[in-house]
C-alpha cells in the first residue's frame, strides 16, 4: 500500500515479475523478541511456500523489523534466492544525518551507542539492545 513501493513496483516490474506478500503480524514477531522457532516458521511457510513452487530470485524485505528474520525466511525459502533489505541504506542515512550534525566519531577509538524509545519503558530498550547483539543464523 506505501506509495514509495508502489513506485518501486512500476519502476521494475517490466524487468521482473514482482509478487507483493502482505505480512500482517510479521513484525509483531520482531517486537515480541521471536526471531526463529515454530511459531515463527509456520507462518513464514504459510505466507511464503505458495510462491516457491518456481525459482525465486529474489526476497526483498519490506520492512526494517524483517531483517532480524533472515535466517527464518532462509530455512523456508531455501540457500538460492538473494534476500535484499533495506538496513544498508538505513545505516548509511545515519551516517550522512550524523555528518550533517557533526556527531558522527571520527576519532579512532570506538564510539559508544545509547539506546532511547519515546515509550521509556524497560522492556522496549532492552529488545533493542538484545536486538542490536543479535546474529542471525543465516
Amino acid at each position: 500500500k506505501e506509495e514509495k513501493f508502489q513506485h518501486l513496483r512500476q519502476q521494475f516490474e517490466s524487468q521482473a515479475e514482482i509478487i507483493p506478500i502482505p505480512c500482517s503480524g510479521l513484525m509483531e514477531f520482531v517486537e515480541q523478541g521471536i526471531l526463529r522457532g515454530s511459531q515463527l516458521g509456520n507462518y513464514l511457510f504459510d505466507k511464503l511456500s505458495p510462491y516457491l513452487k518456481v525459482p525465486v530470485d529474489a526476497v526483498v524485505l519490506g520492512c526494517t523489523h524483517y531483517a532480524f528474520l533472515r535466517g527464518a525466511i532462509r530455512q523456508i525459502v531455501g540457500r538460492s534466492p538473494e534476500i535484499l533489505d533495506g538496513s544498508t541504506g538505513v545505516a548509511m542515512q545515519l551516517r550522512r544525518r550524523l555528518e550533517a550534525a557533526g556527531t558522527r566519531n571520527t576519532g579512532a577509538g570506538r564510539g559508544e551507542v545509547v539506546f532511547e524509545n519515546s515509550l521509556d519503558e524497560p522492556e522496549i530498550l532492552e529488545l533493542s539492545r538484545a536486538l542490536f547483539a543479535y546474529e542471525d543464523e543465516e
